[in-house]
């Protein structure tokens, strides 16, 4: 929730600047952002099983509309600002349209252009529809509206919170509790008091659950983070409580209460933001603030000394709406962000360094192509009805950081031919040179792209969770994700469908909706993310969530095939393995083989390999990680069969040893080489041979094809930004010369 307010927030050059170079970009470190201590005690240990269960979807209800809070305008010299660079700006965002919808412009839906390819060449986004691990319906109405749905997953369990209630599920979507928050935090909150706007984490690091909601009182004039822990990783037991001022700048006592929140942590704190408003009912925006609690008082039970900074600026003003990053592996340096919430053509990178000791923080402003948004907010249709669904702006929501990146997605107004609508904007920022190297637009003609949520795994692979609307769709949730092999995000699939309009009007006759999607990571596999969402159900007033998970390596392959084996799916391959003498191992379309690094896979004399996808569902031979290559493909056994086969990645990437070996319409990219051929292994004399029929070879840094030896060794260069199509036979005697 955001407040409106007409106050100008241009107040930049009231700002002591130190201005810094990094690697081409501004970094600016203020001396005024001077951080400010304060204490909160511990508030009580509740059991979980004590507390009364709340009712599902309740009749007889007065249903309490959360008000939508947009962000105060931009001033006039905000405005010639954001013009002037709008103008000046010389970045391009990628277009990539959801698979899901038919593209009239375009014959070959789902598929785009790579950067540095000939404009006669595609390469598929390979729209596959992959499954869905779990699927089930999660929270439904409430006594508030909008939801505000959030997930986090434990080792063991779901935890699912929207306004009002948090339940609780096994992974198979069994309920085990549903809880009132105000029977949860009964010791802080009063009849009156709003609460709203929840946030939940599971703490990788620790293990425990962090559940974040905000107590609102404007008659008493309270504004309270309430915060609870978990004892374990397991959310059924106790959770230690506790109720922060977050009227409160460190110690000083003040009139601003919060809105707005976000939460986030690494390996050393929680860090808890929000917007300040001098009135929580009637607006008057002031400033962003940055709560620092100390993970080892706050899962120890201890009073929190707490650290606070307040009052950031950025290009535009006032910063609003800084949202920390969940971050992933040790960092000594925390990350923040915010977007600008009704567009421009930069965002802002906050850092924390030494966050518990003796905390200072910086901002960077990355340049990223222009992106905009309706002021006070998007509206958006809905088919059955003439109420619009609100639609939120640009503000953002997750931020992860994972492996020297951020990770962010956004609403974004974008034409794709048919007029303007929302589309989501995700990127991917490099922190040490903080600039975007995925800066991408999502979504398709006449459809809208609301509230999305975005996630990593452990190697990279992006996954995000989205509300989309249209004329002719019902308000529904959906998910999509891109592979780390992927050239663009997937079509999207469903969640749950829209079974009818949604329409609890607020202000503006709009119907609210969102204020945003839930993601987050399993605790106890690194490769599978859980999402929720908001959807319509068949009552116009009525909402319910959906709950759903994804796995991008369901399998693992560790040992040595030694009888005929059929692969489908996608297997995490951790350590090299080999196929018998003897033995087909056949890939079904639409497989992924995922590499650990170094590893590699041999076919053995006397063995042969089947892997035979299709233009929509091709079969992936790719890295896990992206930043280390796997081996390669040994093929020493005969006659081995490949039909729309992607091979990236790799050392050797195919290495052939034997004969009558056949790819057609593959793919070998991103190796040290792409496909090579050498002496024949096989055992039954000739030369080792390959056929290439309309292959692509792309990318890779030293030869894209290579057969050898001989008088001569043919070579078919596809170095950095290399590329071209392939129909050739190959010996390894082959006497000819060619290069790209």
């Amino acid at each position: 929730m955001q407040i409106l307010s007409k106050r100008s927030v241009l107040q930049s050059s009231l700002i002591i600047m130190v201005i810094l170079v990094l690697s081409g970009n501004q970094v600016l470190a203020q001396a005024k952002y001077r951080p400010q201590r304060g204490t909160t005690s511990p508030g009580g240990i509740v059991k979980l099983s004590s507390l009364p269960q709340a009712p599902e979807n309740p009749r007889h209800r007065t249903t309490t509309a959360i008000p939508f809070h947009p962000g105060p305008p931009y001033s006039p010299a905000v405005v010639k600002y954001k013009e002037e660079q709008a103008a000046s700006d010389t970045l391009k965002v990628t277009k990539e349209w959801d698979g899901s919808v038919p593209n009239p412009g375009n014959s070959q839906t789902g598929y785009r252009t790579i950067k540095g390819m000939a404009n006669s060449f595609s390469s598929p986004s390979y729209n596959t529809q992959e499954a869905l691990s779990q699927n089930f319906q999660g929270i439904t109405q409430t006594l508030y509206t909008p939801p505000d749905p959030v997930v986090a997953v434990g080792p063991n369990y779901v935890l699912e919170a929207v306004n009002h209630s948090f339940a609780i599920y096994t992974k198979s979507g069994t309920k085990i509790s549903q809880i009132n928050f105000q029977d949860f935090f009964s010791s802080f909150v009063t009849n009156n008091d709003i609460i709203t706007d929840p946030k939940v984490i599971y703490d990788q690091y620790a293990q425990r659950f962090v559940m974040l909601i905000l107590d609102i009182n404007s008659a008493n004039h309270k504004g309270d983070y309430l915060i609870a822990a978990s004892q374990s990783s397991d959310p059924t037991g106790s959770w230690y409580k506790y109720s922060s001022d977050a009227t409160r700048d460190g110690s000083t006592a003040t009139s601003n209460g919060p809105d707005y929140p976000g939460l986030g942590y690494d390996n050393n704190a929680v860090y808890v933001t929000s917007n300040q408003y001098a009135s929580y009912d009637t607006g008057s925006f002031q400033y962003a603030k940055i709560r620092i609690f100390d993970k080892s008082q706050l899962y120890n039970y201890q009073t929190l000394t707490y650290i606070d900074f307040d009052k950031m600026s950025d290009n535009y003003g006032h910063a609003f709406t800084i949202k920390p990053a969940q971050h992933f592996g040790t960092t000594s340096t925390a990350y923040f962000l915010n977007t600008e919430r009704y567009g421009a053509s930069s965002l802002t990178l906050w850092r924390i360094t030494n966050p518990l000791s003796s905390p200072t923080i910086s901002h960077t402003t990355v340049n990223v192509a222009s992106y905009s948004s309706n002021s006070p907010y998007n509206t958006v249709p809905q088919k059955g009805s003439t109420v619009p669904i609100e639609g939120n702006n640009s503000e953002t929501q997750d931020v992860i950081y994972r492996s020297g990146y951020v990770y962010t997605a956004f609403a974004d107004l974008h034409d794709w031919g048919s007029g303007t609508v929302v589309a989501i904007r995700y990127l991917k920022i490099n922190v040490s040179s903080n600039t975007a190297v995925i800066d991408a637009e999502y979504g398709a003609n006449g459809n809208n792209y609301i509230y999305p949520a975005i996630f990593v795994d452990e190697y990279g692979n992006i996954a995000m969770v989205f509300s989309r609307s249209s004329s002719n769709e019902y308000p529904n949730v959906r998910w999509t994700i891109r592979r780390t092999s992927d050239n663009a995000v997937q079509a999207s699939q469903l969640l749950h469908s829209g079974n009818g309009p949604y329409t609890y009007t607020t202000r503006n006759n709009d119907a609210r909706w969102g204020d945003y999607s839930g993601i987050g990571l399993d605790g106890n596999k690194n490769t599978r993310i859980w999402f929720c969402g908001e959807w319509a159900t068949n009552n116009t007033n009525d909402w319910s969530t959906q709950i759903g998970s994804f796995d991008f390596y369901p399998n693992t392959l560790t040992n040595n095939i030694t009888g005929n084996l059929t692969l489908t799916g996608a297997y995490r391959i951790p350590n090299s393995v080999s196929v018998d003498s003897g033995v087909t191992l056949t890939i079904n379309s639409g497989s992924i083989l995922g590499f650990s690094n170094g590893a590699s896979l041999t076919i053995k004399p006397g063995s042969k390999i089947n892997a035979n996808g299709s233009s929509g569902s091709p079969i992936r031979f790719q890295r896990l990680d992206p930043t280390n290559e796997w081996g390669q493909l040994y093929l020493k056994g005969n006659s081995n069969q490949f039909t729309w086969c992607l091979f990236d990645g790799g050392y050797k990437t195919v290495e052939i040893q034997s004969r009558n070996n056949s790819f057609s319409n593959c793919t070998f990219r991103n190796g040290w080489r792409g496909i090579s051929s050498g002496s024949n292994k096989s055992g039954s004399g000739g030369h080792s041979s390959f056929t290439l029929s309309n292959c692509m070879v792309e990318d890779n840094s030293t030869v894209g094809v290579v057969a050898y030896p001989g008088l001569f060794t043919k070579k078919f260069v596809g170095g950095q930004g290399k590329v071209g199509i392939v129909n050739e036979t190959y010996l390894d005697t082959l006497n000819a010369l060619f290069q790209l």
